[in-house]
């Protein structure tokens, strides 16, 4: 059995949910499944890049960016092979692999303004309590 140290645990599982590929389970959901219903779609994946960002807050910046950097390749991946759009103008003025890499690129950026605010607010929680 294997045992982890403080907060190692934490760190492979934030690595491990890194590496969802959030940009293309959301705009694969978009196409096929909530397009009627998108604002549920979006609370979703914004409620998972919180997770994200809360569960990267012990990880390197190099690490989240390596895993991000991945995902974003891994959703496009998947996008070309997996996603079919209904018509020729659904990921218009951009296409498809830039519409899923812009994607990817706000969500890496909410994963970092959510670890930032979350390292900030665990800063000032041990310099209140001296922790």
């Amino acid at each position: 059995m294997m045992f982890f140290r403080g907060g190692d645990f934490i760190k492979y599982i934030g690595f491990i949910v890194s590496l969802i590929p959030l940009p293309f389970l959301f705009h694969y959901g978009e196409i096929y499944h909530f397009s009627d219903r998108m604002p549920i779609l979006f609370l979703g994946t914004m409620l998972l890049v919180i997770l994200v960002g809360l569960l990267s807050t012990k990880l390197k910046f190099l690490y989240i960016v390596l895993a991000h950097s991945i995902n974003i390749i891994v959703s496009i991946v998947l996008g070309t092979q997996l996603i079919i759009p209904p018509n020729s103008s659904w990921f218009n003025p951009l296409g498809m692999v830039p519409t899923i890499l812009i994607t990817g690129m706000i969500m890496l950026i909410g994963v970092l303004a959510m670890r930032h605010f979350t390292n900030v607010t665990l800063l000032k929680f041990s310099n209140k309590y001296n922790l």
